[in-house]
């Protein structure tokens, strides 16, 4: 028994196959930086506020097809995921200087000393984030796979 496939046209589909592969891609990656600069918006402006620190460490970083949205501050991780309480002390000063809100007024510890925090509530602003931006990004990439593969 004999076989015989004809190719004719297959270099045509596969020079089309490819043509949509990379449309879709530069549109994945359109959707990952412009959604990871909207996540670090909307945590930007969900992060609370003292004296600004916080909002002012956020960062994104992308590349292809993934991105890092960030916060450099050293209190951020304490304030998105909560802490238990917790003894503080002087890193970079000799004495701890801090507005002591359930006292209404300034604590100015001695050299040295280290102080008991009671811990704080999970502030959620990059859960949230992600939360509000996430339907927004899938209903962004099937509305524009749609439109990409529809123009094949």
């Amino acid at each position: 028994m004999r076989v015989s496939v004809d190719l004719e046209g297959f270099d045509a589909l596969a020079r089309k196959v490819q043509v949509l592969d990379q449309r879709v891609e530069a549109m994945l990656r359109h959707l990952v930086r412009f959604y990871s600069r909207a996540i670090e918006r909307e945590a930007k402006r969900n992060a609370p506020v003292d004296e600004g620190e916080l909002r002012g460490s956020f960062g994104t970083l992308s590349a292809g097809l993934m991105a890092a949205v960030f916060n450099t501050a050293d209190h951020a991780k304490p304030i998105e995921f909560g802490a238990d309480a917790h003894e503080i002390g002087p890193r970079n000063a000799e004495r701890l200087v801090f507005f002591w809100e359930s006292q209404g007024r300034m604590f100015y510890g001695r050299p040295g000393q280290s102080v008991d925090h009671p811990g704080n509530k999970a502030y959620n602003y990059f859960r949230d984030a992600i939360r509000r931006e996430w339907p927004q990004l899938k209903q962004a990439a099937i509305k524009n796979l749609k439109r990409v593969l529809g123009s094949a």
